[in-house]
């Protein structure tokens, strides 16, 4: 059989046909060679591409396992970490010094949706820090704060950590509990964003426990923001830079394709 190229597209949806279609390509291929003929990792790497568009479909993700399973692949596929796009080691972040990052990536700026993003920041903050205060600290930023405020931020706010996208806040709708502000636990935040939608999940170092996804999440209102991504403040419509972060980031890392599950774990809990 002749395999006919699908030419997808950055952005494109993949359906049920075009799964079967890519299903019964390899199939065929294999049956024309030996079974090797498909490495393990080039099965993991596949099997990774197709999570990311299978994902909050019910007949693709059936379709995606059926092929897990034709291929013998866990669930996750790749566990191995990629190469991120952008890397800040260790670093203290105080107010006095005004320290901000600006990872110069703009995770918004396409009107059609975000690219595939994975963004790992790992942090605690300073005993020196007021967990009491609101509007206070800011961790991530990638918002325009002229209203409605489009973006996302993740911020220390009156006792505890706030994560909001396009609105989408953190306990009712993201992840499945509260995380309290203060300066004893070192959290672990990990978010994808892809199209219009997010995702999150959060780790304590501390005592070694999630704080579960509620899963993908549509963004009804989404909108093109024409910032990049900073770290350890915010900052205004016009640029000025305020709510300095007071803490140490032992990591950030960000990657330009969507991580799975496994990889996300592995990276949080190491």
């Amino acid at each position: 059989m002749s395999y006919t190229k699908q030419n997808f597209k950055d952005g494109s949806i993949l359906t049920a046909a075009q799964m079967n279609h890519i299903e019964e390509g390899i199939v065929e291929a294999e049956k024309a060679g030996s079974s090797d003929t498909i490495s393990t990792t080039a099965k993991n790497l596949i099997v990774t591409l197709f999570e990311g568009a299978a994902n909050g479909n019910t007949t693709m993700q059936t379709q995606l396992d059926a092929l897990k399973t034709e291929w013998g692949v866990s669930d996750g596929g790749d566990t191995s970490e990629p190469v991120p796009v952008f890397s800040l080691p260790k670093t203290e972040f105080t107010p006095e010094n005004a320290t901000v990052v600006d990872t110069g990536i703009k995770l918004f700026e396409s009107a059609e949706g975000a690219k595939d993003y994975t963004i790992i920041i790992s942090q605690r903050p300073h005993s020196t820090t007021d967990a009491s205060a609101t509007d206070k600290y800011c961790l991530l930023h990638c918002m325009d704060e002229t209203d409605p405020r489009p973006g996302l931020f993740i911020a220390g706010n009156g006792s505890r950590y706030v994560i909001n996208a396009f609105e989408h806040k953190m306990v009712t709708e993201l992840i499945a509990g509260a995380i309290g502000f203060d300066i004893y636990n070192t959290y672990v935040f990990a978010l994808r964003v892809s199209g219009k939608r997010v995702w999150a999940k959060v780790y304590n170092a501390n005592h070694k426990s999630y704080i579960e996804s509620k899963g993908w999440v549509d963004i009804a209102n989404y909108a093109a923001v024409d910032k990049s991504l900073l770290i350890g403040g915010y900052q205004t419509s016009d640029g000025i830079k305020g709510r300095f972060w007071d803490g140490t980031v032992h990591f950030c890392k960000i990657y330009d394709k969507l991580l799975t599950e496994e990889q996300i774990n592995k990276i949080m809990a190491g």
